[in-house]
C-alpha cells in the first residue's frame, strides 16, 4: 500500500512554510490525490521531489543565494 502523507507532514519534513505547500499543491506543482476533503502527498514522489533539490524559486535558477553578492 502506498504511504501518504498531509499537507503540514510534508511541510515539516521539507522545512518550508505551510502556506507555500499548500499553494505548490493547489496549483498542481506537487501532485496529491484526494482522500476525503483533504489532499494526501505520495511519499514516494517526495524522495524523487528531493533527489532532485526540491523547491526552488524560478528566479533562483542555479540554486545559489544573492546574499553576500557585489
Amino acid at each position: 500500500m502506498t504511504k501518504l502523507i498531509t499537507i503540514p507532514r510534508f511541510a515539516e519534513l521539507t522545512g518550508l512554510p505551510y502556506r507555500l505547500c499548500l499553494h505548490l499543491v493547489g496549483t498542481g506543482q506537487i501532485p496529491s490525490v484526494p482522500v476525503g476533503f483533504r489532499r494526501r502527498i505520495d511519499v514516494r514522489w517526495i524522495d524523487q521531489w528531493l533527489a532532485g533539490g526540491g523547491y526552488r524559486p524560478e528566479g533562483d535558477r542555479c540554486g545559489s543565494s544573492a546574499v553576500g553578492r557585489n
